[in-house]
C-alpha cells in the first residue's frame, strides 16, 4: 500500500495491469495527480476517484481527474447513480500534440445526472485539442452512453462534442440551458436513444435537480467546412425548445431515422445540411416550420408526419415520399418531387425570386389524396409540369390561380 505519497514530491508509482484498478484509491483524488500509461481494458469506477454524486458536495475536481485517467489509460470509466454536482466545466480532451480516444463513459442511465449549477458553464466537454475549432486533432473511437447531464438556468450546453470520429453515444438524457446536444465537426459516428430537452425526463426531474427554464436548442450541429459528415441518428427524440429543436449546419449525408420533434416554440428542423436522408420523422405542435431546408440540394425525406404544419424549401431540392405536410416552395428552389404526400403545396409569391420554372420542376407521382396547388401562374395545369407526372396520375389534384 503507497501510503501518504503527496503529488508534489515526484514520487513515481508504476502499477501492472492486473493491480492498477484496486491502487486507484490510494490516491487523493482532489489533488489531481498526473496518470500515465496504458492498463489494458479495464473498469474504473468513480468511486474510486471520491465522486460522491450525493447532489450536495461538488465532484467537479474528482470527476475531472476520473476522466482524466480514463482518457490516458484508454479504459471503461462506470459513474455511480445519482447527482454528480458540478461547478465547472469537466473536461475531456486531447492534449497538445497527443490524440486520445477508445475508452467508454457509462453510467446507470437517467439515474447518473451530471449537474452544472454555474452559469455559462457545460455539463461536460469532449473533444479535440482546439477547443471551438474543427482540426485533424480528432478524438476517435470513444463510447459515451446511459448518462443524463442537465443544466440549470443560465448554464450553456448540456453535452458538447468537437471534433470526434467514428464514436459511439448511447442512451443519454441532455438538457441544457443554452443547447442540449451541441456537435462540432464530428463524423463517422452513431447517435441512438438521445432525448433532448423536455424529453429527457419527461417534465420529471431526478431528485435533486432543477431544468432549465430556457432551452434554446435541442439539437444544434455545426459542421462548418466539413464535406462528409456521414453521422447517424436513431430513434432521437426532442421537445420543448425556444428557437428550434434542431438545426444542422453544413456537413451532408447524414441519416436521421425515427425522429420526433415537438412542442416547440420555434422551428422543428432547420438544416443545410446536403445529401441528407430523413426516415421516419414525426412533428407536432411547432410554431414555425416543422422542417426548414434552405441552400441545400438532394435531400432525401421519408415517411414525414406532420399535423398540417409548414414545410418550407428556399434555395433547395429534395424528394418527399409517403409524407403528409403543407409545403411552401420558395425562391430558386427545385428540382423537388413528391411522391405519395398528402398536402397543400404553395409557391410562395412576392419573393422576387421565385419563378414559374421553379415552381415547374415540382414532379408529382402516384398522387393517393388530395392536393391542392396555391399560387400558380397564370394558366397553370398538368401539362406545365414535367412529363414524368402523366395526366392520369394527377386527377386529385386542385389548381388556383395566382392572386
Amino acid at each position: 500500500y503507497p501510503g501518504n505519497l503527496d503529488p508534489d514530491t515526484g514520487v513515481t508509482v508504476t502499477f501492472s495491469p492486473v493491480n492498477f484498478v484496486g491502487c486507484l484509491n490510494c490516491f487523493d483524488s482532489t489533488a489531481l495527480g498526473t496518470f500515465a500509461g496504458t492498463f489494458g481494458n479495464q473498469t474504473l469506477r468513480g468511486e474510486f476517484f471520491g465522486i460522491t454524486a450525493d447532489g450536495i458536495t461538488d465532484d467537479y475536481a474528482a470527476l475531472t481527474n476520473a476522466l482524466t485517467v480514463m482518457k490516458r489509460t484508454e479504459s471503461r470509466l462506470e459513474l455511480p447513480a445519482g447527482v454528480i454536482r458540478v461547478t465547472d466545466t469537466p473536461k475531456c480532451r486531447n492534449e497538445s500534440g497527443v490524440k486520445r480516444g477508445n475508452w467508454t463513459l457509462a453510467g446507470a442511465g437517467r439515474g447518473t445526472v451530471i449537474y452544472q449549477v454555474t452559469a455559462g458553464k457545460h455539463c461536460l466537454e469532449v473533444g479535440s485539442y482546439d477547443v471551438g475549432a474543427v482540426t485533424s486533432d480528432v478524438m476517435e473511437g470513444i463510447t459515451i452512453k446511459d448518462i443524463a447531464c442537465v443544466g440549470t438556468t443560465g448554464t450553456a450546453r448540456a453535452l458538447y462534442l468537437n471534433s470526434i470520429a467514428r464514436s459511439n453515444f448511447e442512451n443519454l438524457y441532455l438538457c441544457g440551458d443554452d443547447v442540449d446536444l451541441y456537435i462540432e465537426g464530428c463524423l463517422l459516428s452513431s447517435w441512438s436513444g438521445i432525448k433532448l430537452g423536455y424529453a429527457a425526463f419527461n417534465e420529471n426531474p431526478t431528485s435533486g435537480i432543477t431544468l432549465p427554464t430556457t432551452r434554446d436548442y435541442g439539437l444544434y450541429v455545426a459542421n462548418n467546412n466539413q464535406a462528409y459528415t456521414t453521422n447517424v441518428f436513431n430513434g432521437l427524440v426532442i421537445e420543448g425548445h425556444s428557437v428550434g429543436g434542431m438545426y444542422v449546419y453544413g456537413g451532408s449525408t447524414n441519416t436521421y431515422n425515427n425522429l420526433t420533434c415537438e412542442g416547440e416554440i420555434g422551428y422543428g428542423i432547420k438544416s443545410t445540411s446536403e445529401w441528407d436522408v430523413f426516415n421516419g420523422v414525426y412533428v407536432e405542435g411547432i410554431t414555425g416550420y416543422a422542417l426548414d431546408l434552405e441552400n441545400t440540394q438532394k435531400v432525401t425525406v421519408m415517411s414525414l408526419f406532420t399535423n398540417r404544419e409548414t414545410v418550407y424549401l428556399n434555395n433547395a431540392s429534395a424528394v418527399f415520399v409517403n409524407s403528409r405536410a403543407d409545403f411552401l416552395i420558395g425562391s430558386i428552389s427545385g428540382p423537388n418531387s413528391f411522391y405519395n404526400c398528402d398536402g397543400t403545396i404553395e409557391y410562395e409569391v412576392g419573393t422576387g425570386g421565385a419563378t414559374e420554372t421553379n415552381f415547374v420542376s415540382c414532379d408529382l407521382y402516384n398522387r393517393t389524396h388530395k392536393t391542392t396547388i396555391k399560387n400558380g401562374k397564370s394558366g397553370l395545369s398538368t401539362d406545365s409540369f414535367s412529363s414524368n407526372a402523366p395526366r392520369p396520375l394527377c386527377e386529385h389534384i386542385i389548381y388556383t390561380q395566382k392572386p
